[in-house]
Order: C-alpha cells, then structure tokens, then sequence
C-alpha cells in the first residue's frame, strides 16, 4: 500500500511540473519600433530612437516594458486593454498637441486588441489650452 501511495505522490509531482512547464513555453508579446521624434510618456520625455515594448508576464498582460536597449532606460508602463473596430497591425499610437507627442496606445501583435496609455496632466492640461490636435501612428515590427 505505502508502495502505490509513493508512486501516486510521485506521478502528481511528475505531471505537475509538466503543466508549469507548458504555462512558460508561451511567448509573451513584444513589437520593436523607431520613433523619429521625440515622445511622452506620462511626464517623462523619449528621444527619437528605436524602442522595444513588450508584455511583463502573461498574468498581467496590461503592464509593458519600454526600453531602448539600455537597461538602466527600461520603464514599466501601466496601460489599460483597449478594443479597436477593426484589425490592426503592430503600431503606435501619438497625439500630438503643439510640438509635443504623447503616446496614447500600442499594439503589439496583428488583431483588434491593444493597450492605451494614461493621458498625464501636462496633456490634459495641453489639450484644453490648444484646440489643434492630431493623430500620428508608427508602424512597428512584431
């Protein structure tokens, strides 16, 4: 009987580690862009350059890494899940309000679902004083 018990403690330990296993072959998502002008990201200011985002974890799919390579440049940014009408290529989103650009959403991967990004106040505050504002999108490579 001990014998039949072990082997059945063994086996759930065996398949338990498969299942985590399979869990962490997923990719995550990750799109790279050059942006060839300068950015905003919440009060935070980009230099034109070639830029990295990608999802942190599978679990929390809403929070993205920026980078440029540099490790000590890496930021973490909080989005909220945003659903467009219609399919979309890996891209970025600015609104531009004066001379400033302010990303406003991602899309890493082919599809209807991206990530918007927080306005910060000095946006809000930019987007009362001036009425001239537009879209500018950057194509991306998944």
């Amino acid at each position: 009987m001990k014998k039949y018990l072990f082997m059945f403690i063994i086996g759930i330990i065996f398949l338990n580690g498969f299942g985590s296993n399979e869990v962490s072959a997923q990719s995550l998502k990750a799109t790279r862009v050059e942006v060839k002008f300068d950015f905003r990201v919440g009060d935070k200011i980009y230099p034109a350059g070639i830029y990295t985002f990608e999802s942190v974890s599978q679990s929390n799919e809403n929070i993205l890494r920026l980078g440029n390579g540099q490790k000590e440049n890496s930021r973490l940014i909080i989005t909220n899940l945003s659903y467009a009408d219609k399919a979309q290529s890996p891209k970025l989103v600015f609104r531009q309000v004066g001379e400033d650009f302010y990303l406003t959403k991602i899309f890493l991967a082919n599809g209807n679902w991206g990530f918007s990004v927080r306005p910060s106040r000095r946006q809000a505050e930019n987007d009362k004083k001036l009425a001239s504002t537009k879209f500018v999108e950057v194509s991306a490579k998944p």
